[in-house]
């Protein structure tokens, strides 16, 4: 019901800051888990769980190629 009477402009925003919420709490949990990991890893690990290990190799990949660069 709250929804509802929200502005669509409100309920976008609502969606965000939920949004927002929720990935810095996989990223807090990936920290926990992984306490060895730096903050590059950690991203690495975050898009791996949510897109896929294949994803998170070719951003790997493109990371180690923009360093050589």
């Amino acid at each position: 019901e709250l929804l509802r009477r929200m502005s669509p402009a409100d309920r976008i925003a609502k969606m965000c800051n939920l949004s927002a919420s929720l990935r810095r709490m996989a990223f807090d949990a990936i920290r926990r888990i992984h306490p060895n990991l730096n903050e590059a890893e950690v991203r690495l690990k975050f898009i791996e769980s949510t897109y896929g290990k294949e994803l998170a190799a070719e951003v790997r990949s493109h990371l180690k190629h923009r360093e050589t660069m």
